[in-house]
């Protein structure tokens, strides 16, 4: 897994979303034949009044009262969204993979979304467009842009302020642990 991508994995999980990373959108072509129309680099969803022991980041304005999806993706660069995933035919697998939309509302709530970056879904889901680099866009479109170094002051803060739970509980995410090692380190030194 790309390192950028397993941050922000690492990130959206403190902040209490399930993830899915490099999620392959895939379409039946002639013949029996499969093509995979792009990868999303995440895909995330958080359930409505969330973890009430932790606060989520402010910069990702996830709701409170209604589950949140999240279409992600991450680069090493510029914040934006990749050209394939700018199809409205892939927005419209997610959404229906994921049960955010039926078949029949797909394309329509597709389009809306690539349109204006988020949309309020027939069955209740907040469903947006985030795009995570290390510097904004050139030309930044209608979706949330998070930068990858904000993603590593929050994550830093999490574990300062929750360094107990943290240092007892440990972790086998690779990212998010290297980041506790570094804190001990630190630490152990102070």
């Amino acid at each position: 897994m790309d390192n950028a991508v397993a941050l922000v994995r690492a990130y959206l999980q403190l902040n209490g979303y399930f993830t899915i990373t490099e999620y392959p959108v895939v379409r039946k072509t002639g013949g029996g034949n499969f093509r995979t129309l792009t990868e999303i680099d995440v895909a995330a969803l958080h359930l409505p009044n969330g973890e009430p022991d932790f606060e989520p980041d402010p910069a990702l304005k996830v709701p409170r009262d209604q589950a949140d999806m999240i279409i992600g993706e991450v680069k090493e660069g510029r914040a934006m969204i990749n050209e394939a995933a700018t199809d409205p035919d892939v927005i419209a697998k997610i959404l229906r993979r994921f049960g955010c939309s039926s078949a029949a509302d797909g394309h329509k709530l597709g389009r809306a979304l690539l349109a204006g970056g988020a949309i309020d879904t027939p069955a209740g889901h907040r469903v947006r467009l985030v795009a995570f680099g290390t510097a904004p866009s050139n030309e930044p479109g209608p979706y949330l842009t998070v930068l990858l170094s904000d993603v590593v002051a929050y994550v830093d803060r999490y574990i300062t302020q929750n360094w107990e739970l943290v240092r007892t509980a440990g972790s086998r995410d690779p990212i998010f642990g290297v980041m506790v090692l570094l804190a001990k380190a630190r630490l152990t030194h102070l």
